[in-house]
């Protein structure tokens, strides 16, 4: 009884802990403030946006989908946000997820067939992709459909689901390998590839952006 007393008491006495891992408000607002959301407000990578802002413009001119893009380099270098970027540029919804998150085929077939008319897609470090989920990838890309088998076994029939037409941003950390080469060769419909390189002085857009707007 003592014993629970006192550490009731202790715990009254303790203060709020300084550090912590959750962030504050004020973080989670300069934070916000300082992702660009346009490509006037990224700084670098000029003539990756340059590429990137012809893209747009002609698509939002047909009013169809963009093309679908690859980013490739190291960490650290924007890719995430330039495709938030295009998806902004573009006036519509993105969807995000990761290539060790897709483990089967159903992963990746529900996420494709929830897209909407002209959406952004962003599927972070796509080199993790398992083989068989890349190849429910592929025809989604070139023929905006995917395969969807109904039954089993000698029955079993293969229906054609058709997608909405998408844009699928790719985020590739490593080098231009044969898989990355691979992903942005198969599909006819969308030859551009655009490569995120790292600036003169080594550091990121981010970091850029913060230090054009705070000194």
């Amino acid at each position: 009884m003592a014993d629970g007393t006192a550490r009731r008491m202790m715990q009254q006495r303790q203060p709020d802990r300084i550090v912590s891992g959750a962030a504050f408000e004020e973080d989670v607002r300069v934070e916000l403030s300082v992702r660009p959301k346009k490509l006037d407000e990224y700084i670098g990578q000029k003539r990756v946006k340059e590429n990137i802002q012809i893209a747009v413009d002609a698509a939002r001119s047909r009013g169809e989908a963009l093309d679908h893009v690859l980013l490739y380099g190291p960490p650290g270098l924007g890719k995430t946000t330039l495709a938030q970027i295009i998806a902004n540029e573009l006036n519509v919804p993105i969807k995000t997820s990761a290539g060790p998150l897709l483990e089967r085929k159903g992963d990746l077939t529900a996420v494709l067939t929830a897209l909407e008319k002209r959406e952004v897609f962003f599927l972070d470090e796509i080199h993790r992709l398992q083989p068989a989920v890349e190849e429910v990838l592929y025809p989604a890309m070139e023929d905006f459909r995917v395969d969807l088998i109904i039954g089993q076994g000698p029955g079993a029939r293969i229906h054609p689901f058709p997608l909405s037409h998408f844009t699928l941003v790719g985020d590739h950390a490593r080098g231009l390998d044969h898989r990355a080469a691979a992903l942005a060769l198969r599909h006819r419909a969308s030859p551009g590839l655009l490569r995120a390189g790292r600036s003169a002085d080594h550091s990121s857009p981010f970091r850029k952006n913060l230090e054009h707007r705070y000194g």
